[in-house]
């Protein structure tokens, strides 16, 4: 992922690594709660509702609004990917 938000957002070195560390970070933390909760998807979405504020602070704190925008952007069409190909 990272590599891929670097090419659309062209992150400096500095941000490059700080983005990359965010998002091991943040799914390292997203698998401990879907094994903890594991079957119960009703948790693990509160769960992550709970966080996905915290680690999307971070980043915005280093990429700027404008970035932030288009790193949901990102995740919103690869997302949508996912599902149409789900069909």
């Amino acid at each position: 992922n990272t590599e891929k938000l670097s090419e659309i957002l062209q992150f400096t070195e500095t941000e490059n690594t700080q983005v990359y560390n965010i998002l091991v970070e943040k799914e390292t933390e997203f698998n401990v709660i879907r094994k903890k909760y594991k079957g119960d998807k009703d948790a693990i979405r509160a769960e992550i509702e709970k966080l996905n504020p915290i680690y999307n602070r971070r980043l915005k704190d280093i990429l700027g609004k404008e970035r932030m925008k288009k790193y949901h952007d990102y995740f919103k069409a690869k997302y949508k990917a996912y599902l149409e190909s789900k069909k």
